[in-house]
């Protein structure tokens, strides 16, 4: 920054209000070199907006819009403040804040600013996360999407106070979301933002100049007081922190200055302890004194922040939600029996009392109240009994209707859904009907957790209430993977499933020859207990261990020999055993080399080396440890995941890599499959902090081999091209090209920059050439739906789809597609038929299934069969029969769809199309005809059975799965086969995957119940 500009932001920082006007106009008319100089003057100006003086506001109103013409990139830092000052009663600077936001910068900046806010609810820098809280309440409060991004972060700050910043971004969350007090929100995020403006101008520690600040009557200078101590507690002296206590007294201080007392007090008795007890008796005294029920909430926070434990119980019973939460964590052993799931709908209060009661210091007996309340279904979080008794007619009603716009609703409406769902399986078992098996299938695979996290207790529900329960678990038996949903991101998803898992234990305990399958879930106890890394899943698979299978895990026991000893007696277990051995003693050695750290004084030089040595020693370790096991048992990498142990290697040292190479030889292809699909589900997660997650995973995998990026192609190209998220598709666009497929290099600076242009600086840059194609195409592809001239867009389109480069033509496919789904080119659409129909085959196989979906909307490329006036039946069929034999299996499958349909009407002909099909190459179609076939009287198919029968041995477990639930259903009409298949079904009991297992046990068990009664 040069020294002209560093002089102009000083004078704007006196007092004067005269000089602050020539600051502001200097600034105003000034043309910024770079970037750094751009931003620094429009945070300063921004702070002058909460000026007192209408002149002041409406010149830095005018300096601002003049810096963001230059930089319209910076417009996300100034947003929120102009959308407050467009409310402002002083008519001419709303007037001219009302301008600004009609301004190109600041529409895209409002259209963007959910993703902007999402990646600063995980920024490193707590005052920046604290902000975007509360920019989240007030200016999109009811924004679904932003608010799933968000409620993730919330558990995790809520629920573990390890860091001080994750503590306190924890407690404004809580407020921000639950106080029903707008004037005190509106202040909390107020002086956040005042706060988090400051922090770039904010100097050092001087005791004089802290109590100068807070004995001003400006209450922008206590904040900053209040913010120099939070930082800086080890400075302070007697007098500082009696002016806390004094501010944290004063019944006319505002709400969020005590709030800031309070806080600053905790943090200094924690960081000082000479001053701790007095500080914790002054604030449990200020609880008796202090009424109020925020704070109380703010000073019971304190106290857990500081580890101590109120014995009253009056808090636990209040009837303010947020002291009832805190209260939880604070409660001593005495009053834990207080705590009822039952008693509350809050999801942060059910956590919050999860949580308590999986501490060490709770006794036995509350132990087991807990996990009973658990195992019940309708305690289960926003889930009350009445809701069970809701008219059927009317939650049918809603079933129907969002069952045709599932992809359209928000996550809060598919949450409703599914408890509507849950109670109507309640209500009538027996009349559950295809339309809840296709939502209870959609809700598994959707993207917000939360939703994901109602399918499983819909589940839950089913077995508590179903005679049968094994129905239904059939039809979703395909999309509930134990390894892939245990492994889920979400903990309540993880919380829920061994729930699940430990209702179907009981239901397998009444039939035999089921051990092998209670084995497999007992494992996956085992691996939640050790290896979860939320306290409340592995305590209460701990806690079900514990009480329903009477194992205690003594984690101290878990050695070389131990493990070795469990491949032969309970192989299900070795892959938990082993993760939790190998993490243990990482995570032990971290502790060492940070505590070594510390007490000698390192510097960061010296600290690197040091880790560096260490990561060499423990992939040292953890390949002994392999050998070791590999020594005593050959096969132990058909038992052991390696896929697992990937993660806690050191994949950069080049002996760590060729043995990992080594063991992934040795390995199953199941485990990579498993590991495929585990991956894939964070690839496709609304989170995009999950999403990064995925893409580590994919990295690691590339470096054991580049061809593993082809399980990925689809996800990849999917966030390379289209993610919110700069930085993710920087990362999925450097995987592409490591598989050889080439892809674009995403440039941030560009990236971000061009979301701000102008759309017709985009679509002429692109006719002309004259900028970056891919972040053109990019932003072109966000905005085609409001662009006005659609001639430009086909025009730019026509060009792009010849290009060279496979990603620009992706873009210009899925910009059309995105036109045709909108109705926005009905007049071109000959062109476009032309167009896909000649790309239709492309060898990039997203820009083929691209144009074939256009085609599908456009009803020029028509799979299914309606019904056609100038269409005969004879032609229908013959068209169908020819879209049996298209080389994409999505056509094939539509194709044996439609042929459902006429089959079902009694054209019975067609069942040898069918038949002929479960010798398709893709899994897909013979899965779909097996489907219709086991729907069929069994005289219709009979025919098939020794092609059924055949499909026992394919290569893929989904058809081998789906080939012995249609065998089932064939014996369920016809048990005289049941003998004649069954040497074929004993001949693949060798399979490992628990779901072929359990579908073999049923076999076998109706096989013998045949025999018995014949």
């Amino acid at each position: 920054m040069n020294e002209n500009l560093t002089k102009v932001l000083n004078n704007l920082k006196k007092d004067s209000w005269y000089s602050k006007l020539n600051s502001i106009n200097t600034l105003g008319g000034l043309i910024f070199q770079n970037h750094y100089d751009a931003k620094i003057s429009l945070l300063s100006l921004i702070m002058e907006l909460t000026s007192s003086k209408a002149v002041v506001q409406t010149r830095a109103l005018w300096a601002i819009n003049n810096i963001l013409k230059q930089y319209p990139e910076l417009s996300y830092l100034a947003f929120p403040y102009i959308l407050k000052m467009a409310d402002s009663k002083v008519v001419a600077t709303k007037n001219i804040a009302r301008d600004m936001l009609t301004k190109p910068g600041m529409r895209y900046t409002k259209d963007r600013y959910n993703t902007i806010l999402s990646k600063e609810l995980y920024s490193s820098d707590v005052l920046v996360r604290m902000n975007a809280v509360t920019k989240v309440w007030k200016i999109f409060p009811t924004d679904p999407n932003l608010l799933c991004t968000l409620i993730p972060s919330l558990f995790n700050d809520n629920i573990s106070y390890s860091r001080d910043d994750r503590f306190m971004q924890g407690l404004v969350s809580l407020l921000v979301l639950q106080s029903q007090n707008k004037e005190v929100i509106d202040q909390f995020s107020d002086y956040i933002g005042i706060i988090n403006l400051y922090k770039n101008f904010i100097r050092e520690f001087n005791r004089n100049e802290v109590i100068y600040l807070l004995n001003s009557n400006d209450s922008k200078d206590v904040v900053i007081g209040l913010t120099l101590i939070n930082a800086n507690p080890e400075k302070v002296n007697s007098e500082i922190i009696d002016k806390l206590l004094e501010l944290s007294r004063n019944n006319r201080c505002e709400i969020f200055l005590k709030y800031k007392a309070i806080m600053a007090l905790s943090v200094i008795a924690n960081k000082c302890n000479p001053v701790r007890e007095k500080i914790i008796n002054i604030l449990k005294r200020s609880l008796v004194e202090e009424p109020n029920d925020l704070y109380t909430y703010l000073t019971l926070t304190c106290l857990k922040y500081l580890g101590e434990k109120i014995e009253t119980e009056k808090y636990i019973k209040s009837q303010n939600e947020l002291v009832r939460a805190i209260a939880a964590q604070t409660s001593t052993v005495n009053n834990l029996n207080l705590l009822n799931l039952y008693d509350e709908s809050s999801i942060i209060n059910c956590m919050s009392i999860m949580h308590r009661l999986t501490k060490k210091d709770v006794p036995e007996e509350i132990q087991k109240k807990y996990i009973n309340q658990l195992y019940d279904p309708w305690s289960y979080i926003n889930v009350k009994r009445k809701y069970s008794y809701m008219n059927p007619k009317d939650v049918e009603k809603t079933l129907n209707k969002n069952l045709n716009t599932w992809k359209s609703e928000d996550w809060v409406s598919k949450v409703i859904t599914m408890i509507d769902l849950g109670c109507k399986l309640h209500n009538d078992p027996k009349q559950y009907s295809e339309e809840s098996i296709q939502l209870l299938k959609d809700s598994i695979n959707d993207s917000f957790g939360i939703v994901r996290t109602e399918a499983i207790w819909v589940l839950r529900v089913a077995l508590e209430c179903f005679e049968d329960p094994f129905d239904i678990l059939e039809e979703v038996n395909e999309y509930i993977q134990p390894e892939v949903v245990i492994n889920d991101n979400n903990l309540l998803v993880r919380l829920n499933f061994i729930l699940l898992l430990k209702k179907f234990n009981e239901i397998l305990s009444k039939y035999e020859g089921c051990e092998d399958r209670k084995e497999a879930i007992t494992a996956i106890l085992i691996d939640r207990a050790l290896n979860d890394g939320a306290s409340i899943v592995s305590k209460t698979s701990e806690y079900i261990l514990k009480y329903e299978y009477g194992i205690e895990i003594d984690k101290e026991g878990i050695d070389i020999e131990y493990i070795i000893k469990c491949m032969e007696t309970y192989p299900y277990s070795t892959t938990p055993l082993v993760r939790y051995y190998l993490k243990n003693k990482v995570s032990h050695q971290d502790k060492e080399n940070e505590a070594e750290a510390e007490t000698d004084g390192k510097n960061d030089s010296s600290t690197s080396e040091s880790k560096n040595s260490e990561e060499i020693e423990l992939n040292n370790y953890t390949i002994e440890f392999l050998q070791e096991i590999f020594k005593n048992k050959k096969d132990c990498f058909e038992i052991i995941n390696i896929f697992h142990i990937l993660d806690l290697l050191d994949l950069d040292d080049e002996k760590t890599l060729e043995y990992a190479r080594n063991m992934v030889e040795l390995s199953s292809n199941k485990f990579l499959e498993t590991k495929s699909k585990i991956i894939k589900k964070l690839l496709n997660d609304i989170n995009w902090t999950t999403r990064k997650k995925g893409l580590l995973y994919i990295s690691q995998l590339l470096k054991i081999n580049d061809d593993y990026g082809n399980l990925f192609n689809d996800e990849l190209v999917n966030i390379a091209l289209f993610d919110d998220i700069v930085e993710l598709r920087s990362k999925a666009s450097n995987l592409l090209n490591k598989t050889g497929h080439g892809s674009p290099k995403i440039d941030k600076r560009y990236a971000i920059a061009y979301l701000f242009k102008s759309t017709s600086m985009i679509i002429n840059g692109l006719k002309f050439e004259n900028i970056r194609a891919v972040e053109g195409l990019y932003t072109l592809y966000l905005r085609c739906d409001t662009v006005k001239n659609m001639e430009d867009i086909l025009m730019i389109l026509s060009k792009y789809r010849h290009s060279t480069k496979w990603y620009e033509r992706v873009y210009a496919y899925k910009i059309i597609e995105k036109l045709v789904s909108e109705s926005k080119i009905e007049e071109y659409y000959y062109e476009i038929i032309s167009w896909c129909t000649e790309d239709m085959e492309d060898p990039v196989p997203v820009i083929a299934n691209t144009c074939k979906s256009i085609l599908r909307i456009v009803d020029h490329f028509e799979y299914y069969a309606q019904e056609d006036e100038e269409d005969s039946f004879k032609e229908r069929i013959k068209r169908l029969e020819y879209y049996l034999m298209d080389s994409d299996w999505n056509v094939r499958v539509e194709a044996l769809n439609s042929l459902r349909e006429f089959i079902s009407e009694g054209h019975y002909s067609y069942i040898e199309d069918v038949i002929g099909r479960l010798q398709d190459p893709h899994w897909r179609v013979k899965t779909t005809a097996l489907g219709i076939l086991s729907d069929l009287d069994y005289e219709l198919v009979v025919i098939a059975l020794p092609e059924i029968i055949n499909l026992l041995n394919d290569q893929s477990e989904t058809v081998v799965l789906k080939t012995l639930i249609t065998l089932k259903k064939l014996a369920n009409k016809e048990p005289r086969i049941l003998p004649k298949i069954m040497s074929s079904v004993e001949g693949i009991e060798s399979y490992s995957t628990w779901s072929i297992k359990e579908e073999i046990t049923k076999l076998k068990i109706m096989n013998y119940n045949y025999l018995k009664r014949n």
